[in-house]
C-alpha cells in the first residue's frame, strides 16, 4: 500500500511539475491595485534608502522544479541567476553599501528591489519630493524576507519589510504573505502569489504611514 502512494505521489509530482528546471523572477511590472489614501494625505512620503538586508539575496524560493531567482539573466543567456535589470528612469547613484542598498531614485542591482520599489511608487510613495508644499517624511526600508514554499497542494509566499519613517519616528515591522491552492508551479501563479503578498505588506505600510502623519 505504501508503495502504490509513493508512487501515486512521484507521478503527481511528475504531472504537475515536469522535468525540467526553469528559473522565475518576480512581475517587474507590478502595479499595486488599491486605491492609494497617501495621495490625500497631508504629508508626502519620501523613499530614501531602500536595503537588501536577506541572507540569502539571490534565492526566493522554489515550488516543485520552478525556482524563484532574484536576477533576470543568467550570465550565458535565459532566465535564471545572473545580472539584474537597471531602473531606467532613474539617475541618482546606487548607495555605496556593497551593492546591497539602492536610492529609490537610483539604479537597481536587484530585480526582487525594483519589484519592491516599483509597487511603492504605484501606491504613492515618491522617489523625489513633489512642489505640492506638504510635509515631507523620509521612508527607508529594509527587505528582511521574501520567500515562497509550497506543500503537495497548496503554496504561501511571505515578504517582511523593515520600515523607518525618519530618526524621530522609529523603525517598524511590515509583513505580507498569500496561501493558496498549488496548482502546477506555473510562473503566474509564482507571480502573483508574491504580488498578492506585497499588496498586503503596503496596505499595512500605507496605514502605518497615515498614522505617522497624523
Amino acid at each position: 500500500m505504501k508503495h502504490g502512494l509513493g508512487v501515486t505521489l512521484a507521478l503527481i509530482t511528475l504531472l504537475t511539475t515536469g522535468c525540467s528546471v526553469k528559473y522565475v523572477t518576480v512581475d517587474q511590472s507590478y502595479q499595486y491595485g488599491k486605491k492609494s489614501p497617501l495621495a490625500a494625505s497631508r504629508c508626502q512620503f519620501v523613499l530614501g534608502k531602500i536595503a537588501d538586508e536577506r541572507r540569502d539575496k539571490e534565492s526566493l524560493g522554489n515550488l516543485g522544479f520552478s525556482f524563484v531567482s532574484d536576477s533576470v539573466t543568467y550570465a550565458g543567456g535565459g532566465a535564471g541567476p545572473g545580472t539584474a535589470p537597471q531602473l531606467e528612469h532613474i539617475q541618482k547613484p546606487v548607495h555605496e553599501s556593497g551593492g546591497d542598498g539602492v536610492e529609490a531614485g537610483g539604479p537597481g542591482r536587484s530585480g526582487t528591489l525594483a519589484w519592491l520599489i516599483h509597487g511603492l511608487n504605484s501606491a504613492g510613495f515618491l522617489n523625489t519630493p513633489d512642489s505640492s508644499g506638504r510635509k515631507i517624511i523620509p521612508v527607508n526600508i529594509s527587505l528582511k524576507l521574501a520567500y515562497i514554499k509550497n506543500s503537495l497542494t497548496a503554496k504561501a509566499s511571505n515578504i517582511v519589510l523593515g520600515v523607518n519613517f525618519g530618526k524621530d519616528s522609529g523603525s517598524r515591522i511590515i509583513r505580507g504573505s498569500s496561501s493558496s491552492i498549488n496548482w502546477v508551479n506555473g510562473e503566474g501563479e509564482i507571480r502573483s502569489s508574491f504580488n498578492r503578498s506585497l499588496d498586503e505588506a503596503i496596505q499595512k505600510l500605507n496605514s502605518t504611514a497615515i498614522d505617522i502623519c497624523s
